[in-house]
């Protein structure tokens, strides 16, 4: 597992951590009845996954420290391929879908940092087209704890960062439009890994 995404994003919650102790508290927007608008970057879908793209949704208090969030996240891709021969280049693509849903709680407030931590179901679809024009189609469900945190740098806007710690059920199947005897492969995964960033506007 690639450890690099998770290392990063430990920077970020201790920066984070300590930045909020340092700099003048701004408003914490954080309540029943509150709300967010947020764009995740990094993935929705954190790992284990197979999907990767940029995300957006909210979150909604329905208590004090209680609150729902949904994300939908999309990715687009095409790579053209070089072959630096007499041979005409091509190109390669990948598309994908994925939602989130699930809760949060707050479970420290200091300031403009909330601690978080909750638990989120994720389903999620990927097509990729080789330069040979192979079709792969990947399927997967995880359910996932995560823990974050969110610092409140300006008012009403927020920046996050989240762990996650979950189990997924994927498929893959080549050539999904081919015949009924077609290559389908099934795995199970755990894994504990950075979800991502998340920048949230609220009100």
């Amino acid at each position: 597992m690639n450890r690099t995404p998770a290392a990063i994003l430990a920077f970020c919650l201790c920066s984070l951590a300590s930045t909020a102790q340092a700099a003048e508290p701004q408003p914490n927007p954080t309540g029943e009845g509150t709300g967010s608008f947020m764009f995740s970057l990094g993935g929705i879908t954190g790992s284990p996954t197979l999907f990767d793209g940029v995300g957006i949704g909210g979150v909604y208090f329905a208590g004090e420290r209680l609150a729902l969030r949904g994300t939908l996240g999309f990715q687009i891709e095409s790579t053209s391929v070089d072959y630096a021969s007499a041979r005409i280049n091509d190109k390669q693509s990948k598309a994908g879908v994925a939602f989130a849903g699930g809760v949060e709680y707050i479970v420290s407030r200091f300031r403009n940092l909330n601690i978080w931590m909750g638990g989120l179901l994720r389903v999620a679809t990927a097509s990729f087209e080789d330069v040979q024009k192979n079709e792969t189609s990947d399927k997967s469900v995880s359910l996932s704890g995560v823990l974050g945190a969110d610092w409140f740098f300006a008012e009403n806007v927020s920046l996050g960062a989240e762990y996650g710690i979950g189990v997924q059920r994927s498929s893959r199947d080549v050539d999904p439009d081919g015949p009924s005897n077609n290559e389908v492969t099934t795995q199970t995964q755990l894994g504990v890994a950075a979800t991502g960033l998340r920048l949230g506007f609220w009100w």
